[in-house]
């Protein structure tokens, strides 16, 4: 089942938005900083100026795509065997310090980017990489947004699209509001994920669950949550959303709306989620030692997390498994290990807001 019609559900209502969200506080925009690439974007990209609105601009320079930046002797990109792709990480880390040091402000925003969407294994590095963007604030969304909506013709960005929509979630404001909105209908089963989860992340109320520490957020979730400056109204009908979102077709899908339920409480939200922890899809994940295989329940384990906001303690459904316990575990299941249903072919991101597996 599609989440069905929640974006002009919505849409009416959030014209009266009375602007919640931070203020544009940030002094460095990267219009400013890209100009003159902006300017000759449209004829880089052979498509005609009309065709080339100004956040699509801003996206193809900011990302390297027009110009492909170097520093330090290391280039952005190399040519793969049938398309454009991004140098190794350790070389692009390398750039990344080198346009540092060098106050190379363009080339080091596009290595910095780079290393947000495709990051390196080490944790500390994404989270320096994502500092130096985020010091353009409005500016780095915009460009994120920008992955996101290209045209499928203008090279490159579509490799980038799902890593993008997992790191404007790590900035989710009240200003994306519509935005996430508009993805809640995506035929794309990635990104409507995606979207919500941002608004679980937007809906959240520290105090709605009733337990004694209502502070508590879901368990897993890997960035820090506040709460948003969001009336009841406005909540309730975030709340809306991801309930008709816990019953679409996606395993993806519903292993986010049972994450945003955790996070907006509430008795339906319960309701729902003691529903959602007996879910049949499951994927087989690498790790279980020789002989057995690893099991996890992606809805299961993201409902039985949110419930824990409400003091209950669901038994875990996974773990590793012998041959016999693996088939009993699984019987009357659905595996979807390899559904990638719905989602870009060959299309992945790396980047990591919620240690489940959806």
């Amino acid at each position: 089942m599609r989440v069905a019609h929640a974006a002009p559900m919505v849409g009416a209502f959030f014209m009266l938005w009375s602007g919640a969200g931070a203020a544009r506080a940030e002094a460095d925009d990267l219009e400013v900083l890209y100009r003159a690439e902006m300017e000759m974007a449209a004829a880089q990209l052979r498509m005609k100026p009309d065709q080339v609105d100004d956040r699509l601009a801003l996206t193809v320079v900011a990302t390297g795509v027009t110009w492909q930046p170097s520093a330090g002797g290391v280039s952005l990109f190399r040519q793969g065997q049938k398309h454009l792709e991004y140098t190794g990480w350790a070389g692009r880390i390398e750039g990344f310090r080198a346009a540092a040091r060098g106050r190379d402000a363009r080339a080091e925003f596009a290595f910095a980017l780079s290393l947000v969407l495709d990051p390196a294994p080490d944790p500390a590095i994404w989270r320096n990489a994502f500092a130096a963007a985020a010091r353009y604030g409005d500016s780095f969304d915009t460009v994120l947004i920008g992955i996101i909506t290209a045209p499928s013709r203008v090279p490159f960005l579509a490799s980038l699209q799902y890593a993008a929509a997992d790191t404007l979630i790590w900035r989710a404001d009240t200003r994306h509001t519509q935005f996430w909105l508009s993805l809640v209908d995506s035929r794309d089963s990635y990104l409507r994920s995606r979207a919500i989860a941002a608004i679980g992340i937007l809906a959240y109320d520290p105090s709605a669950t009733g337990t004694t520490s209502p502070g508590t957020t879901t368990s897993g979730l890997l960035m820090p949550v506040r709460e948003s400056p969001i009336s009841a109204m406005q909540r309730r009908m975030f709340e809306d959303v991801l309930l008709r979102a816990s019953s679409d077709r996606s395993y993806r899908v519903r292993a986010a709306a049972a994450l945003g339920l955790g996070l907006v409480g509430g008795p339906d939200a319960r309701s729902k989620l003691t529903r959602l922890v007996r879910d049949s899809s499951y994927v087989v994940v690498p790790g279980a030692p020789a002989g057995m295989r690893r099991l996890v329940f992606p809805v299961r384990e993201a409902a039985a997390n949110a419930l824990k906001r409400y003091g209950l303690n669901v038994p875990p459904s996974g773990g590793d498994f012998g041959d016999k316990e693996f088939r009993q575990a699984v019987r009357g299941c659905r595996d979807v290990t390899k559904d990638t249903a719905g989602m870009r072919k060959g299309v992945t991101s790396k980047v990591r807001f919620y240690d489940g597996y959806w």
